[in-house]
């Protein structure tokens, strides 16, 4: 796994079950209607994250929340998180060879 080549495709959006999306009024549907798209029962939202910087690496790396921890470097989530983000060519980069996933933060 090539993280220095993804730049950060798993800090771009979160996902919210969409079962776990309690909407208070229409407008409010519209607003994440607008702002994200629905998928396999999860809602994406485009929210980058603040502390990636520039060059796609993590700012509080050593110090990030535990959510980020459990999102595993070449894991089935990243994999499909990059797959989708990311163009094929820049796919078959970040995924190389299948070795071992190399961290970089």
């Amino acid at each position: 796994m090539n993280c220095e080549a993804c730049r950060g495709a798993c800090c771009e959006s979160f996902y919210i079950p969409i079962a776990d999306v309690r909407l208070p009024s229409n407008d409010a549907r519209r607003w994440f209607e607008l702002h994200g798209r629905a998928s396999d029962g999860q809602l994406e939202i485009e929210a980058r994250c603040t502390a990636l910087t520039r060059e796609g690496r993590c700012a509080i790396y050593k110090d990030r929340p535990d959510m980020c921890w459990m999102f595993e470097p070449g894991g089935p989530d990243c994999l499909d998180t990059v797959r989708r983000r990311r163009t094929p060519d820049q796919y078959a980069v970040i995924r190389g060879p299948e070795d071992p996933p190399t961290i970089h933060g």
